[in-house]
């Protein structure tokens, strides 16, 4: 049996040539390089050996037998590692061993991926604050709602009902822009400290002004930012001294401007305002002698307040 020829040695130690390279090729005799040997019968054996694929090879033995050949390579160096490349696969060579791009350090640590903070959005705070803002706008709302002048309105305030023997008077008591003030005359009231007192003052085209006596405790003085116009009610006290108010209180007979600024002191407290029986505080205002338009004392009459009432 014929052996097969050896694969080119400089293909074969170079790499593994691809299958598309070998193509069938016929073997054609040469007597001039391989001799023909005789047989036992006395005839002569031609020895099959490589022969370059051919036409003439074709026609000699069409019948001949094949083998897989690889035709001879053109060889080419590469200019990178010096190995011996076929030609038409330089190229590819140099991309794909001495490829360019940037290679990572040696013993570098592997790139950790950057976690991505996500935004929380903040409902609970805003929510917080959206309460506060109703809360203080609300609070500026109604304590915004009296009329120009002090006059107290709105829900936040109490009613007290003050009968005299000159007839019934309402004041309506802010409790909104005057709670220490207001609180403490309720608890007067409520105690019973008016009952049978009067107005013991009577200053013409000034103040009325009454509940003398009735109690000694001080409540201390708050702006309360209402004015002292007429028929507002507001907390007497002794002069140069803010906190000495304890339980006389007075009305406006007009608009006293000059108490909402004393040389030197603080406004007069404000708390409430009469709202019905204006007639009433009228009559007791003129109780002066007659002619006497400087007059600032007892009333010429006596004036008593039966009880006060809170009704709201």
């Amino acid at each position: 049996m014929l052996q097969e020829g050896a694969r080119d040695p400089e293909l074969a130690a170079h790499a593994t040539v691809d299958r598309d390279d070998l193509v069938p090729e016929p073997l054609e005799p040469f007597s001039d390089r391989h001799g023909a040997r005789p047989r036992a019968d006395g005839k002569f054996r031609i020895r099959r050996c490589r022969a370059t694929v051919g036409v003439r090879a074709r026609k000699l033995f069409p019948h001949g037998r094949y083998r897989f050949h690889v035709p001879q390579a053109t060889l080419a160096e590469c200019p990178k590692c010096g190995a011996k490349v076929r030609k038409d696969k330089l190229r590819r060579h140099i991309s794909t061993v001495h490829a360019v791009g940037p290679k990572p350090a040696k013993g570098a640590a592997p790139a950790v991926a950057t976690k991505v903070s996500t935004v929380v959005f903040p409902w609970k705070v805003i929510a917080v604050l959206v309460a506060a803002v109703v809360v203080v706008s609300g609070g500026y709302y109604v304590a915004t709602r009296l009329p120009a002048g002090g006059t107290p309105g709105g829900s936040g305030t109490a009613l007290a009902v003050m009968e005299t023997n000159f007839g019934e008077i309402k004041i309506t008591l802010d409790l909104i822009r005057a709670p220490k003030t207001t609180g403490h005359f309720i608890s007067l009231v409520n105690a019973g400290k008016y009952d049978g007192n009067g107005f013991q003052r009577v200053a013409y085209n000034f103040v009325i002004q009454g509940g003398k006596g009735a109690d000694s405790s001080k409540i201390a003085w708050e702006l309360t930012g209402l004015k002292n116009v007429h028929y507002t009610v507001a907390m007497a006290r002794v002069a140069g001294d803010i906190n000495s108010a304890t339980c006389e209180f007075f009305i406006n007979l007009k608009d006293n401007a000059y108490l909402d600024a004393p040389p030197g002191e603080q406004p007069y407290v404000v708390f409430g305002r009469v709202t019905a029986g204006q007639s009433v505080v009228d009559a007791i205002g003129n109780l002066y002698p007659a002619g006497n338009y400087q007059y600032d004392g007892p009333p010429t009459s006596t004036v008593t307040i039966s009880r006060i009432t809170i009704v709201g």
